[in-house]
Protein backbone atom coordinates (compact mmCIF):
# COMPACT_ATOMS: atom_id res chain seq x y z
CA UNK A 1 0.00 0.00 0.00
CA UNK A 2 1.36 3.43 -1.14
CA UNK A 3 2.16 5.60 1.91
CA UNK A 4 -0.77 8.00 2.85
CA UNK A 5 0.78 11.80 4.02
CA UNK A 6 -0.90 13.39 6.81
CA UNK A 7 -3.19 16.71 5.36
CA UNK A 8 -1.67 18.84 8.33
CA UNK A 9 1.12 19.45 6.13
CA UNK A 10 -1.31 21.80 3.81
CA UNK A 11 -4.19 22.41 6.48
CA UNK A 12 -3.42 22.16 9.90
CA UNK A 13 -6.25 23.18 12.64
CA UNK A 14 -5.11 23.82 16.03
CA UNK A 15 -8.01 23.64 18.71
CA UNK A 16 -8.01 26.11 21.03
CA UNK A 17 -10.51 24.80 24.00
CA UNK A 18 -11.12 28.50 25.90
CA UNK A 19 -11.38 28.15 30.20
CA UNK A 20 -14.89 27.49 31.63
CA UNK A 21 -16.10 31.31 32.31
CA UNK A 22 -16.12 31.46 36.62
CA UNK A 23 -19.50 29.97 37.89
CA UNK A 24 -21.44 32.94 39.46
CA UNK A 25 -23.15 33.25 42.89
CA UNK A 26 -26.46 33.00 42.89
CA UNK A 27 -27.04 34.86 45.82
CA UNK A 28 -30.06 32.60 47.52
CA UNK A 29 -28.42 30.55 49.65
CA UNK A 30 -28.66 31.86 53.79
CA UNK A 31 -26.52 30.52 56.61
CA UNK A 32 -28.14 28.85 59.86
CA UNK A 33 -25.78 28.34 62.56
CA UNK A 34 -26.24 25.22 64.97
CA UNK A 35 -24.49 23.52 67.69
CA UNK A 36 -26.37 20.32 67.05
CA UNK A 37 -23.04 18.39 66.41
CA UNK A 38 -24.11 16.93 63.47
CA UNK A 39 -21.22 18.54 60.84
CA UNK A 40 -18.23 18.03 61.91
CA UNK A 41 -16.19 21.08 62.77
CA UNK A 42 -13.23 19.78 60.35
CA UNK A 43 -16.10 20.28 57.24
CA UNK A 44 -17.83 23.02 59.39
CA UNK A 45 -20.51 23.92 56.81
CA UNK A 46 -23.10 21.69 54.72
CA UNK A 47 -25.77 22.28 51.56
CA UNK A 48 -29.10 21.33 52.17
CA UNK A 49 -32.05 21.19 49.44
CA UNK A 50 -34.81 20.07 51.76
CA UNK A 51 -35.21 18.75 55.58
CA UNK A 52 -35.76 15.41 54.10
CA UNK A 53 -32.32 15.34 53.33
CA UNK A 54 -31.10 16.81 56.74
CA UNK A 55 -33.02 13.98 58.21
CA UNK A 56 -31.06 11.74 56.17
CA UNK A 57 -27.85 13.59 57.51
CA UNK A 58 -28.77 13.20 60.99
CA UNK A 59 -31.03 16.10 61.90
CA UNK A 60 -33.65 15.76 63.98
CA UNK A 61 -37.09 17.81 64.67
CA UNK A 62 -36.50 18.67 68.31
CA UNK A 63 -32.77 20.04 67.07
CA UNK A 64 -32.93 23.99 66.88
CA UNK A 65 -31.15 23.78 63.13
CA UNK A 66 -34.00 21.53 61.47
CA UNK A 67 -36.73 23.47 63.36
CA UNK A 68 -35.46 26.72 61.26
CA UNK A 69 -35.31 24.40 58.13
CA UNK A 70 -38.71 24.15 58.35
CA UNK A 71 -39.29 27.82 58.67
CA UNK A 72 -36.88 28.59 55.89
CA UNK A 73 -38.32 25.63 53.05
CA UNK A 74 -41.82 26.68 54.09
CA UNK A 75 -41.42 30.45 52.57
CA UNK A 76 -44.09 30.62 49.35
CA UNK A 77 -40.91 31.55 47.08
CA UNK A 78 -39.87 28.64 47.22
CA UNK A 79 -36.45 28.59 48.48
CA UNK A 80 -33.81 25.51 46.97
CA UNK A 81 -30.89 25.49 49.31
CA UNK A 82 -29.65 26.80 52.36
CA UNK A 83 -26.54 26.31 54.29
CA UNK A 84 -25.78 24.92 58.21
CA UNK A 85 -22.88 26.03 59.74
CA UNK A 86 -21.86 23.77 62.81
CA UNK A 87 -21.09 26.29 66.11
CA UNK A 88 -18.89 24.99 68.54
CA UNK A 89 -21.28 26.91 71.05
CA UNK A 90 -19.20 26.11 74.32
CA UNK A 91 -15.08 26.68 73.01
CA UNK A 92 -16.04 29.61 70.43
CA UNK A 93 -17.41 32.73 69.89
CA UNK A 94 -20.47 33.39 67.29
CA UNK A 95 -18.08 35.64 65.72
CA UNK A 96 -15.26 32.80 65.62
CA UNK A 97 -18.36 30.26 63.71
CA UNK A 98 -19.45 33.00 61.33
CA UNK A 99 -15.78 33.05 60.24
CA UNK A 100 -15.15 29.97 60.19
CA UNK A 101 -18.48 29.36 57.85
CA UNK A 102 -17.42 32.06 55.48
CA UNK A 103 -13.65 30.26 55.30
CA UNK A 104 -15.41 26.96 54.59
CA UNK A 105 -18.12 27.90 52.17
CA UNK A 106 -18.21 31.11 49.96
CA UNK A 107 -21.92 29.93 48.34
CA UNK A 108 -23.84 31.27 50.66
CA UNK A 109 -24.80 35.19 51.12
CA UNK A 110 -26.86 35.40 53.99
CA UNK A 111 -26.65 34.74 57.57
CA UNK A 112 -29.99 34.30 59.54
CA UNK A 113 -30.00 34.70 62.96
CA UNK A 114 -30.48 33.73 65.77
CA UNK A 115 -31.16 29.65 66.14
CA UNK A 116 -33.43 29.56 68.80
CA UNK A 117 -33.21 28.39 72.48
CA UNK A 118 -36.54 25.53 72.47
CA UNK A 119 -39.18 27.21 75.20
CA UNK A 120 -40.11 25.16 77.85
CA UNK A 121 -43.39 23.43 77.73
CA UNK A 122 -44.21 22.37 81.18
CA UNK A 123 -45.31 19.59 82.23
CA UNK A 124 -44.73 17.10 79.35
CA UNK A 125 -47.89 14.50 79.62
CA UNK A 126 -50.26 13.53 76.70
CA UNK A 127 -52.55 10.92 76.05
CA UNK A 128 -51.42 7.66 73.99
CA UNK A 129 -54.26 6.87 71.50
CA UNK A 130 -53.69 9.33 68.56
CA UNK A 131 -56.13 11.69 67.27
CA UNK A 132 -57.16 13.86 65.10
CA UNK A 133 -60.33 15.98 65.87
CA UNK A 134 -62.22 16.93 68.97
CA UNK A 135 -62.48 19.63 71.91
CA UNK A 136 -59.72 21.29 73.31
CA UNK A 137 -59.54 22.83 76.55
CA UNK A 138 -56.52 24.79 77.24
CA UNK A 139 -55.41 24.64 81.04
CA UNK A 140 -53.07 28.54 81.59
CA UNK A 141 -54.48 30.76 83.53
CA UNK A 142 -52.23 33.52 81.45
CA UNK A 143 -53.74 32.98 78.45
CA UNK A 144 -54.35 36.78 78.01
CA UNK A 145 -50.00 37.06 77.50
CA UNK A 146 -49.69 33.92 75.55
CA UNK A 147 -48.16 34.20 71.96
CA UNK A 148 -50.92 31.64 70.12
CA UNK A 149 -53.19 29.70 71.85
CA UNK A 150 -54.38 27.82 69.09
CA UNK A 151 -54.00 26.86 65.51
CA UNK A 152 -56.82 24.69 63.70
CA UNK A 153 -57.37 23.72 59.84
CA UNK A 154 -60.90 23.76 58.93
CA UNK A 155 -61.96 21.83 55.88
CA UNK A 156 -65.69 23.11 54.29
CA UNK A 157 -67.73 20.46 52.20
CA UNK A 158 -65.72 22.02 49.20
CA UNK A 159 -62.24 21.08 50.19
CA UNK A 160 -61.55 24.79 50.30
CA UNK A 161 -58.95 24.98 53.37
CA UNK A 162 -59.33 27.77 55.50
CA UNK A 163 -56.67 28.50 58.65
CA UNK A 164 -57.87 29.44 61.33
CA UNK A 165 -56.14 31.41 64.53
CA UNK A 166 -57.00 32.02 68.08
CA UNK A 167 -55.45 34.30 69.76
CA UNK A 168 -55.22 37.00 72.42
CA UNK A 169 -55.72 40.48 71.83
CA UNK A 170 -52.70 41.98 72.55
CA UNK A 171 -53.98 45.54 74.18
CA UNK A 172 -57.16 43.87 75.89
CA UNK A 173 -56.51 41.13 78.88
CA UNK A 174 -59.68 39.34 78.39
CA UNK A 175 -60.32 39.44 74.73
CA UNK A 176 -59.30 37.10 71.86
CA UNK A 177 -59.82 36.82 68.71
CA UNK A 178 -60.34 34.12 65.83
CA UNK A 179 -58.87 34.83 62.66
CA UNK A 180 -60.10 32.71 59.43
CA UNK A 181 -57.78 33.17 56.72
CA UNK A 182 -57.84 31.77 53.21
CA UNK A 183 -54.27 31.86 51.98
CA UNK A 184 -53.12 35.36 52.55
CA UNK A 185 -56.71 36.82 52.39
CA UNK A 186 -58.81 37.28 56.16
CA UNK A 187 -62.44 36.04 55.46
CA UNK A 188 -63.58 36.47 58.88
CA UNK A 189 -62.67 37.83 62.75
CA UNK A 190 -64.31 37.12 65.70
CA UNK A 191 -63.63 38.47 68.93
CA UNK A 192 -64.74 37.03 72.10
CA UNK A 193 -64.54 37.24 75.67
CA UNK A 194 -61.98 34.99 77.57
CA UNK A 195 -62.26 36.14 81.45
CA UNK A 196 -62.57 32.22 81.85
CA UNK A 197 -60.15 31.31 79.46
CA UNK A 198 -60.19 27.35 79.24
CA UNK A 199 -64.16 27.63 78.86
CA UNK A 200 -64.61 30.25 76.67
CA UNK A 201 -62.35 28.59 73.95
CA UNK A 202 -63.41 25.67 74.57
CA UNK A 203 -67.06 26.54 74.01
CA UNK A 204 -66.47 28.46 70.77
CA UNK A 205 -64.00 25.07 68.99
CA UNK A 206 -66.94 23.16 70.15
CA UNK A 207 -69.87 25.31 68.65
CA UNK A 208 -67.92 26.10 65.61
CA UNK A 209 -67.11 22.20 65.25
CA UNK A 210 -71.09 21.87 65.06
CA UNK A 211 -71.14 23.00 61.97
CA UNK A 212 -68.04 22.35 60.25
CA UNK A 213 -65.28 19.76 60.79
CA UNK A 214 -62.62 20.61 62.29
CA UNK A 215 -58.25 19.13 62.52
CA UNK A 216 -56.45 20.94 65.35
CA UNK A 217 -53.20 20.99 66.35
CA UNK A 218 -52.22 23.22 68.92
CA UNK A 219 -48.74 24.87 68.73
CA UNK A 220 -46.10 26.54 71.12
CA UNK A 221 -44.54 29.94 71.20
CA UNK A 222 -42.41 28.67 68.22
CA UNK A 223 -45.24 27.70 65.95
CA UNK A 224 -43.91 23.99 66.86
CA UNK A 225 -46.97 21.49 67.17
CA UNK A 226 -47.50 20.60 70.98
CA UNK A 227 -47.67 16.70 69.49
CA UNK A 228 -43.68 16.88 68.51
CA UNK A 229 -42.96 18.79 71.89
CA UNK A 230 -44.64 16.58 74.54
CA UNK A 231 -43.97 13.79 72.26
CA UNK A 232 -47.21 12.14 71.84
CA UNK A 233 -50.18 12.34 69.03
CA UNK A 234 -52.69 15.15 69.75
CA UNK A 235 -56.28 14.20 70.91
CA UNK A 236 -58.84 15.81 72.70
CA UNK A 237 -57.64 16.27 75.73
CA UNK A 238 -56.58 18.98 78.50
CA UNK A 239 -52.66 20.54 77.56
CA UNK A 240 -50.53 23.09 79.05
CA UNK A 241 -49.31 25.95 76.39
CA UNK A 242 -45.81 27.88 77.22
CA UNK A 243 -46.19 31.12 78.18
CA UNK A 244 -42.50 31.64 78.26
CA UNK A 245 -41.37 34.56 76.36
CA UNK A 246 -38.82 34.23 72.99
CA UNK A 247 -35.56 33.88 74.36
CA UNK A 248 -32.19 34.69 72.64
CA UNK A 249 -28.59 32.66 72.42
CA UNK A 250 -26.66 35.29 71.31
CA UNK A 251 -26.20 39.01 72.94
CA UNK A 252 -26.36 42.30 71.40
CA UNK A 253 -22.43 42.15 71.87
CA UNK A 254 -22.32 39.43 69.59
CA UNK A 255 -24.38 40.22 66.96
CA UNK A 256 -22.19 43.80 67.03
CA UNK A 257 -19.02 42.06 66.45
CA UNK A 258 -20.88 39.68 63.24
CA UNK A 259 -22.24 42.68 62.09
CA UNK A 260 -18.84 44.45 61.55
CA UNK A 261 -17.52 41.41 60.38
CA UNK A 262 -20.52 41.08 57.96
CA UNK A 263 -19.55 44.83 56.93
CA UNK A 264 -16.58 43.79 55.28
CA UNK A 265 -16.40 40.37 54.70
CA UNK A 266 -15.43 38.99 51.01
CA UNK A 267 -17.02 37.85 49.21
CA UNK A 268 -20.06 40.35 49.61
CA UNK A 269 -22.57 39.16 52.97
CA UNK A 270 -25.40 40.25 54.57
CA UNK A 271 -27.09 39.16 57.58
CA UNK A 272 -30.51 39.00 59.00
CA UNK A 273 -31.16 39.00 63.27
CA UNK A 274 -34.15 38.94 65.18
CA UNK A 275 -34.33 41.06 68.46
CA UNK A 276 -36.57 42.18 71.06
CA UNK A 277 -34.53 45.03 72.49
CA UNK A 278 -34.83 48.51 70.18
CA UNK A 279 -31.52 50.14 71.55
CA UNK A 280 -29.60 47.20 69.65
CA UNK A 281 -31.36 48.78 66.53
CA UNK A 282 -30.65 52.08 67.36
CA UNK A 283 -26.78 51.32 68.30
CA UNK A 284 -26.47 49.48 64.68
CA UNK A 285 -27.91 52.31 62.92
CA UNK A 286 -25.60 54.67 64.66
CA UNK A 287 -23.28 52.80 63.37
CA UNK A 288 -24.35 52.86 59.71
CA UNK A 289 -24.31 49.56 58.52
CA UNK A 290 -25.42 48.54 54.92
CA UNK A 291 -25.14 44.94 55.62
CA UNK A 292 -27.23 44.43 58.39
CA UNK A 293 -31.39 44.02 59.04
CA UNK A 294 -33.16 43.69 61.97
CA UNK A 295 -36.40 42.32 62.82
CA UNK A 296 -37.73 43.00 65.54
CA UNK A 297 -40.37 40.89 67.93
CA UNK A 298 -42.17 40.33 70.65
CA UNK A 299 -43.12 36.58 70.46
CA UNK A 300 -41.23 34.76 67.02
CA UNK A 301 -37.29 34.37 67.42
CA UNK A 302 -37.06 32.62 64.38
CA UNK A 303 -38.64 35.42 62.20
CA UNK A 304 -35.26 35.98 60.81
CA UNK A 305 -35.14 32.62 59.35
CA UNK A 306 -38.67 33.05 57.76
CA UNK A 307 -37.82 36.40 56.41
CA UNK A 308 -34.29 34.77 55.22
CA UNK A 309 -36.53 31.90 53.57
CA UNK A 310 -38.66 34.50 51.12
CA UNK A 311 -35.88 36.55 50.35
CA UNK A 312 -33.66 33.76 48.91
CA UNK A 313 -36.56 32.00 47.50
CA UNK A 314 -37.44 34.95 45.65
CA UNK A 315 -33.96 35.74 44.24
CA UNK A 316 -34.20 33.73 41.30
CA UNK A 317 -32.87 36.36 38.60
CA UNK A 318 -35.42 35.40 36.28
CA UNK A 319 -37.21 38.25 34.28
CA UNK A 320 -38.89 41.31 36.04
CA UNK A 321 -38.04 39.28 39.35
CA UNK A 322 -36.89 42.20 40.82
CA UNK A 323 -38.25 42.54 44.51
CA UNK A 324 -38.63 43.92 47.83
CA UNK A 325 -39.45 42.56 51.08
CA UNK A 326 -41.63 45.05 52.19
CA UNK A 327 -45.41 43.65 52.69
CA UNK A 328 -44.45 39.82 52.18
CA UNK A 329 -45.98 37.56 54.06
CA UNK A 330 -44.66 35.01 55.89
CA UNK A 331 -45.21 31.48 56.62
CA UNK A 332 -44.99 29.88 59.75
CA UNK A 333 -44.61 32.98 62.21
CA UNK A 334 -47.45 35.42 63.92
CA UNK A 335 -47.27 39.15 63.50
CA UNK A 336 -46.10 40.96 66.16
CA UNK A 337 -49.51 42.73 68.29
CA UNK A 338 -47.54 46.15 68.01
CA UNK A 339 -48.92 49.54 68.62
CA UNK A 340 -48.31 52.39 66.49
CA UNK A 341 -46.09 54.24 68.99
CA UNK A 342 -43.54 51.02 68.81
CA UNK A 343 -43.82 50.62 65.24
CA UNK A 344 -42.69 54.12 65.24
CA UNK A 345 -40.03 53.63 67.48
CA UNK A 346 -38.76 50.46 65.63
CA UNK A 347 -38.56 52.49 62.25
CA UNK A 348 -37.28 55.53 63.57
CA UNK A 349 -34.31 53.27 64.66
CA UNK A 350 -34.13 51.85 61.23
CA UNK A 351 -35.66 48.45 62.52
CA UNK A 352 -37.70 46.01 60.68
CA UNK A 353 -40.83 44.31 62.12
CA UNK A 354 -44.06 42.12 60.97
CA UNK A 355 -47.59 43.25 61.50
CA UNK A 356 -51.24 42.77 60.16
CA UNK A 357 -52.33 46.32 58.56
CA UNK A 358 -56.45 46.76 58.14
CA UNK A 359 -57.10 42.92 59.40
CA UNK A 360 -56.19 41.60 55.56
CA UNK A 361 -53.02 42.17 55.55
CA UNK A 362 -50.05 40.35 56.98
CA UNK A 363 -46.88 42.22 55.86
CA UNK A 364 -43.06 42.39 57.01
CA UNK A 365 -42.29 46.70 57.18
CA UNK A 366 -40.15 48.96 55.68
CA UNK A 367 -37.21 46.55 54.03
CA UNK A 368 -34.26 48.35 55.73
CA UNK A 369 -31.00 47.82 56.54
CA UNK A 370 -29.51 49.55 60.01
CA UNK A 371 -28.25 52.36 58.02
CA UNK A 372 -31.82 52.95 56.51
CA UNK A 373 -30.54 51.82 52.65
CA UNK A 374 -33.40 49.22 51.32
CA UNK A 375 -32.53 45.48 51.45
CA UNK A 376 -33.24 45.24 47.67
CA UNK A 377 -30.65 47.47 46.85
CA UNK A 378 -28.01 45.92 48.61
CA UNK A 379 -28.55 42.39 47.22
CA UNK A 380 -28.76 43.48 43.19
CA UNK A 381 -26.17 46.18 43.44
CA UNK A 382 -24.12 42.93 45.05
CA UNK A 383 -25.09 40.84 42.43
CA UNK A 384 -24.48 43.57 39.76
CA UNK A 385 -20.82 43.96 40.85
CA UNK A 386 -20.17 40.20 41.58
CA UNK A 387 -20.83 39.70 37.82
CA UNK A 388 -19.16 42.57 36.26
CA UNK A 389 -16.09 41.09 38.42
CA UNK A 390 -16.35 38.03 37.47
CA UNK A 391 -16.90 38.80 33.51
CA UNK A 392 -13.65 40.93 33.68
CA UNK A 393 -11.70 38.33 35.22
CA UNK A 394 -13.14 36.00 32.58
CA UNK A 395 -12.05 37.88 29.48
CA UNK A 396 -8.31 38.60 31.33
CA UNK A 397 -8.31 34.89 31.89
CA UNK A 398 -9.36 33.65 28.59
CA UNK A 399 -7.21 36.15 26.60
CA UNK A 400 -4.12 35.70 24.99
CA UNK A 401 -3.84 39.82 25.97
CA UNK A 402 -6.17 42.73 26.04
CA UNK A 403 -4.38 45.56 24.40
CA UNK A 404 -3.47 48.98 26.31
CA UNK A 405 -5.47 50.57 23.67
CA UNK A 406 -8.99 51.93 22.58
CA UNK A 407 -10.53 48.90 21.16
CA UNK A 408 -8.51 46.72 24.75
CA UNK A 409 -10.58 49.19 26.74
CA UNK A 410 -14.00 47.96 24.92
CA UNK A 411 -13.15 44.52 24.74
CA UNK A 412 -13.70 45.28 28.66
CA UNK A 413 -16.91 47.05 28.72
CA UNK A 414 -18.34 44.54 25.84
CA UNK A 415 -17.12 41.89 28.57
CA UNK A 416 -19.36 43.44 31.59
CA UNK A 417 -22.61 44.99 29.35
CA UNK A 418 -24.11 41.70 29.21
CA UNK A 419 -24.45 42.26 33.29
CA UNK A 420 -25.64 45.38 33.37
CA UNK A 421 -28.50 44.20 31.08
CA UNK A 422 -29.18 41.44 33.30
CA UNK A 423 -30.13 44.19 35.55
CA UNK A 424 -32.37 45.53 32.91
CA UNK A 425 -34.17 42.41 32.66
CA UNK A 426 -35.13 41.67 36.16
CA UNK A 427 -36.43 45.26 36.59
CA UNK A 428 -33.57 46.56 39.14
CA UNK A 429 -32.01 49.27 36.14
CA UNK A 430 -34.41 51.09 33.80
CA UNK A 431 -34.59 54.31 31.95
CA UNK A 432 -34.66 57.88 33.75
CA UNK A 433 -33.02 61.06 34.69
CA UNK A 434 -29.81 60.94 36.19
CA UNK A 435 -30.18 63.02 39.56
CA UNK A 436 -26.57 62.49 41.21
CA UNK A 437 -23.61 64.74 40.57
CA UNK A 438 -21.73 65.15 37.29
CA UNK A 439 -19.28 62.31 36.27
CA UNK A 440 -17.45 63.25 32.80
CA UNK A 441 -19.49 63.99 30.57
CA UNK A 442 -22.96 63.32 32.27
CA UNK A 443 -24.59 66.17 33.95
CA UNK A 444 -27.23 66.12 36.78
CA UNK A 445 -30.80 66.33 35.04
CA UNK A 446 -29.20 64.18 31.54
CA UNK A 447 -31.42 61.42 30.58
CA UNK A 448 -30.56 58.34 30.92
CA UNK A 449 -32.82 56.29 27.67
CA UNK A 450 -30.98 52.93 28.12
CA UNK A 451 -30.81 53.08 32.24
CA UNK A 452 -27.36 53.21 32.00
CA UNK A 453 -24.48 55.01 30.16
CA UNK A 454 -20.50 53.81 30.27
CA UNK A 455 -17.36 56.24 29.64
CA UNK A 456 -13.84 55.75 30.07
CA UNK A 457 -11.06 58.65 29.83
CA UNK A 458 -9.07 58.14 27.12
CA UNK A 459 -5.84 55.62 27.22
CA UNK A 460 -3.81 59.10 25.04
CA UNK A 461 -4.07 60.68 28.76
CA UNK A 462 -3.26 58.02 30.67
CA UNK A 463 -0.05 58.17 32.63
CA UNK A 464 3.15 56.86 31.56
CA UNK A 465 2.71 55.25 35.40
CA UNK A 466 0.30 54.06 34.73
CA UNK A 467 0.79 52.25 31.04
CA UNK A 468 3.95 50.50 33.36
CA UNK A 469 1.54 49.10 35.28
CA UNK A 470 -0.73 48.18 32.83
CA UNK A 471 -3.86 49.34 34.29
CA UNK A 472 -6.89 49.99 32.39
CA UNK A 473 -8.02 53.74 32.04
CA UNK A 474 -11.01 54.79 34.75
CA UNK A 475 -14.46 53.21 33.66
CA UNK A 476 -17.45 54.92 34.74
CA UNK A 477 -20.52 52.88 34.83
CA UNK A 478 -23.75 55.22 35.49
CA UNK A 479 -27.09 53.29 36.67
CA UNK A 480 -30.46 54.44 37.13
CA UNK A 481 -32.40 52.04 39.63
CA UNK A 482 -35.83 51.48 38.69
CA UNK A 483 -36.38 51.79 42.50
CA UNK A 484 -39.93 50.97 44.35
CA UNK A 485 -42.80 52.52 44.94
CA UNK A 486 -44.42 51.43 48.92
CA UNK A 487 -46.41 54.46 50.01
CA UNK A 488 -48.86 56.44 47.91
CA UNK A 489 -51.34 59.17 48.80
CA UNK A 490 -54.44 59.28 46.68
CA UNK A 491 -56.67 62.92 46.50
CA UNK A 492 -60.53 62.17 46.05
CA UNK A 493 -61.93 65.67 44.63
CA UNK A 494 -65.74 65.13 44.71
CA UNK A 495 -68.12 67.19 42.88
CA UNK A 496 -71.82 67.49 43.44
Amino acid sequence: MAPVLPLRDIVNVIINLSPRAAVRFGFNIALFLGSSGIIPLSERVRIYTSVDSMASDGFTIDMPEYQAALLYFAANSNPARLAIGAWDEGNESLLAAVTACRHANYEWYLLALPMPTMLSTGDPSAPDTPGASGTYSIMDTTIPTAVVVATLTMIEQNNIAYTVTIRPVFDDPNTAELIVRDGATMVERITFDISTPADSIANLITAAAAATTFTVALVTDTNEPLATVLGAAITPGTYPVPSAPPTFNFSDADVQQVAMYIEGVTPASVMFYATNDISLMTTLKGLNFNRTLGMYTEISPNIAVALAGWAMGANTGLANSAYTIAYKQLVGVPVDPLDENTVRTIKAANGNYYVNRGRLYDGVEPGTMASGVWFDEIINLDMMANDIQLSVMDLLYSSRKVPQTEPGVLQIVTAFLPAVTRMIRIGFISPGIWRAPPILDLNTGDALPDGYLVQTEPIDDQAQSDRDQRLSPPIYLAVKLAGAIQYATIGIYVNR
